[in-house]
């Protein structure tokens, strides 16, 4: 077994085991090198981490360990999943969402606001948002997504 896969089993360990203690139940994690970004799927109760050692670091892997694991903590009846695929605004929904579960981790566990506030910043200057110049010229949902995870931070 090489180095690599050495290190992907301990990540995934250790994610597996941080994202369970923070939503106080047990989660499947798995890393895909199709995913572009980390979603948690409230039907299967699993996380899932993009796995890309170009674009991942340690500051982005505890941000979206606590970005989703607070999804799995506020997303837990099937009529909550329903009503939300069934909202006819998805990209406004999701912003509101994220917002919302980002105010209560931060509230519930207050060490992690240093861990969004690094990890949102570091995906603003890797262009995760898009150009950053371009940001006012984007859907209302995407600029209240920007602004609400760093928008406050860097004046955009």
């Amino acid at each position: 077994m090489n180095t690599a896969s050495i290190d992907m089993i301990k990540q995934t360990m250790y994610s597996q085991k941080v994202v369970n203690l923070l939503a106080e139940e047990s989660l499947s994690v798995a890393f895909l090198d199709t995913a572009k970004t980390a979603y948690f799927n409230p039907n299967t109760r699993e996380i899932v981490f993009p796995y890309n050692l170009e674009f991942m670091n340690s500051t982005i892997q505890e941000l979206f360990m606590y970005h989703e694991a607070g999804h799995a903590i506020s997303i837990k009846t099937p009529e909550l999943i329903e009503r939300i695929q069934s909202f006819d605004e998805q990209s406004l929904l999701n912003v509101i969402v994220d917002i919302h579960d980002e105010k209560m981790m931060k509230d519930r566990y207050p060490g992690t606001v240093k861990s969004f506030l690094n990890g949102y910043e570091l995906l603003l200057q890797r262009g995760f948002f898009g150009n950053p110049d371009l940001i006012n010229h984007r859907s209302f949902a995407n600029r209240l997504n920007v602004y609400a995870k760093v928008g406050f931070v860097t004046g955009k």
